[in-house]
């Protein structure tokens, strides 16, 4: 993965604000608009972001958005019509039913601006869902050379993506693109693109490194924890080596069979000593901290599907700064924590026990 840096670095921690700084950015816009979200929901922040992008597809910009065909289904295409009538270029990616999907969210905006984190485009991600809600993710906004490697890493899913009689345009279009010249800086950083194209397993590797690499303290927010048995023992060595390991997972339950697995793995690790809380609500938000030297926030939950089988990126954020401004941001969300301890576990209903029992095989 090629080391790069970022001129500026922003968090988002609600899809509020996020929402709002993003379609700003679009509004603002001189030359293209690069997205790929896995979801694009058919509903008011949906329609939104389309009819920004129409609007500045008409203007004569290069418009090219990507989501994924099965989370999508429910998302009519007559709702991308007026963005493909205006000359944008909408596709849906891995179009056939398989366990292999494309998990990813990268915006590019003018090879100036880019964006990475948890959040998809939907209302619920805004604090408007019935049931999900407080929904607390993560994003983070970037300027500098590092949006030239996720825009490497967008052409590439664009043209894993299009017909072959569709590449040369892209091809062309890549070319031409100015070569823009960035001021390098200290803000260095990474980014970790895995999925089935390679057998490398790029960012379960990129984990293990992570939390090979502690030495005091391990944070780690997650939707579900459900990890595979090197991850599981990587922690576990880290715990009982005594380094400080602490979870943030949902409070709300993320599913009926997922919150199960997640209780189980989650007492694997407190029986090492490990810290667990669950949110207040419903934490989305796909982060790693490492001691106060790494930060890596991106697409990638902790499971199986995400560490081994879906396409994911995430960044990896070396600058102590930002690293020290995420390390705030998890004490101000530890506050809004109930702790979930080895006693709880320990007296969990025999109905949880039994659903684990029926769930845990299915875990892979």
């Amino acid at each position: 993965s090629a080391l790069t840096c970022c001129n500026k670095a922003d968090f988002f921690t609600n899809g509020k604000s996020h929402y709002s700084q993003l379609f700003y950015d679009i509004e603002h816009a001189k030359k293209c608009i690069f997205i790929e979200f896995y979801t694009i929901h058919h509903d008011m922040v949906g329609k939104h972001l389309v009819e920004l992008l129409t609007k500045k597809a008409k203007e004569g910009l290069e418009i090219w958005v990507m989501c994924d065909f099965i989370a999508n289904l429910s998302t009519p295409k007559k709702m991308f019509k007026p963005l493909v009538d205006a000359g944008g270029k909408v596709v849906r990616v891995k179009p056939y039913f398989t366990h292999y999907r494309s998990h990813r969210k990268i915006v590019s905006i003018d090879q100036q601006i880019s964006y990475i984190g948890g959040m998809n485009i939907g209302k619920q991600y805004a604090n408007m869902d019935k049931i999900k809600n407080p929904w607390r993710d993560t994003q983070i906004r970037l300027e500098g050379a590092c949006t030239a490697v996720l825009n490497k890493y967008f052409f590439k899913d664009w043209l894993c993506s299009i017909k072959h009689h569709d590449w040369q345009y892209a091809i062309d279009y890549m070319n031409q693109m100015e070569n823009e010249q960035y001021t390098p800086t200290a803000s260095l950083c990474q980014f970790i693109a895995g999925g089935v194209d390679t057998d490398k397993e790029a960012v379960k590797m990129c984990y293990l490194s992570m939390i090979r690499s502690a030495k005091k303290r391990i944070r780690i927010q997650s939707p579900y924890f459900i990890p595979d048995a090197s991850i599981l023992d990587a922690l576990k060595t880290a715990a009982a080596s005594g380094i400080e390991i602490e979870l943030m997972i949902p409070g709300i339950k993320a599913s009926f069979f997922l919150d199960p697995i997640t209780n189980y793995y989650s007492g694997q690790l407190l029986e090492y000593g490990t810290k667990v809380y669950k949110y207040k609500g419903y934490i989305h938000a796909k982060t790693m901290v490492v001691d106060d030297e790494l930060c890596c926030i991106g697409s990638v939950n902790m499971d199986m599907r995400s560490l081994m089988v879906d396409d994911e990126v995430c960044g990896i954020f070396y600058e102590n700064q930002l690293v020290q401004r995420y390390n705030n941001v998890y004490n101000s969300d530890i506050s809004n924590c109930t702790p979930y301890t080895w006693e709880h576990f320990k007296h969990r209903s025999q109905k949880e026990r039994f659903m684990e029992s029926v769930f845990l095989p299915f875990a892979p």
